[in-house]
């Protein structure tokens, strides 16, 4: 196994990367930071079978989440008063 590779992960060029639960839930953070880094999607998986997609947000996705917490916020706080 080569020495950059941990063990319940695999990668290849054109593949997208899986890891194990156990693997994403020990390196979580430094998972997301890489994919946000990278762009490339990860699939998690459960003994050997896929259970979960990470996949980075999209610049336009983003501005349509940011404007839609903005709202529901806005309303929650309008409630309240």
């Amino acid at each position: 196994m080569p020495a950059n590779k941990e063990p319940g992960s695999e990668a290849h060029p054109t593949k997208i990367r899986t890891i194990s639960l156990e693997v994403f839930k020990a390196r979580c953070l430094a998972i997301i930071d890489q994919v946000a880094a990278t762009r490339r999607p990860v699939i998690i998986t459960k003994d050997g079978k896929p259970i979960a997609k990470l996949i980075p947000i999209e610049k336009d996705e983003l501005l349509v989440l940011t404007k839609k917490a903005k709202k529901r916020i806005k309303k929650k706080t309008t409630r309240s008063r």
